[in-house]
């Protein structure tokens, strides 16, 4: 009887031990599993943040693509803002001024009570007030257009660029076509997004079908 209770007894004992080590391999699975998710999970975070604009590039086309409308809109779409505000410096909001993010948000705070006066230079160029239209153009076209910048040489471009018409507002539909420095504006925008198809219209010597002829 005694042998029977010691045998139940190491019985139970190898069940407890089983079920233990059942249990240990199921936690490790569990362990596992949370690990590569975290990762996975880890590696799309990492990969989304180099894609999520600044703060400054969200609310400044935010802001811009609100207020400049119409006649005044100064991008096509918030998407070709955030890609070209993306190559902007961003500046100082407590001390805007300059080639700068912070200047062309500025302006578009200004723009809400005067679009007609401030548009323009919270637009891609800044038109004089936040740097000017050739030097943006001329700082921006050989990163974003680099194989067609290097064909035409950027050592001159400012003063190639000066030698266009530069008209002193910037309509983002009326200047799509135009021998004139906005229309290049408005398609090295566009570039940021499709560069294939927009760089060539871009470029200083104007080419077919737009940024040619009479503005």
């Amino acid at each position: 009887m005694a042998e029977r209770a010691s045998s139940g007894r190491g019985g139970l004992l190898a069940w407890v031990a089983l079920l233990l080590c059942l249990s240990c391999g199921n936690v490790e699975k569990a362990g596992d599993t949370a690990q590569e998710g975290g990762s996975r999970s880890s590696g799309g975070s990492a990969s989304s943040a180099t894609e999520q604009p600044t703060a400054e590039c969200a609310a400044y086309c935010d802001e811009v693509m609100a207020v400049c409308t119409g006649e005044h809109a100064v991008y096509t779409s918030n998407a070709a803002c955030l890609a070209l505000c993306a190559l902007l410096e961003p500046g100082d909001f407590g001390e805007p001024g300059g080639n700068t993010v912070a200047c062309r948000r500025f302006f578009a705070l200004e723009a809400e009570r005067e679009p007609e006066e401030f548009c323009s230079a919270a637009g891609p160029g800044g038109n004089g007030r936040c740097g000017t239209d050739c030097e943006t153009y001329c700082a921006l076209y050989p990163r974003i257009c680099p194989a067609e910048a290097e064909a035409q040489g950027t050592q001159r471009c400012i003063e190639q660029c000066e030698a266009l018409v530069d008209q002193p507002g910037f309509d983002v539909v009326a200047d799509h076509g135009g021998d004139t420095l906005e229309c290049r504006l408005v398609h090295l925008t566009s570039a940021t997004l499709h560069p294939a198809e927009h760089c060539q219209h871009a470029q200083l010597a104007p080419t077919q079908p737009w940024c040619v002829a009479e503005p």
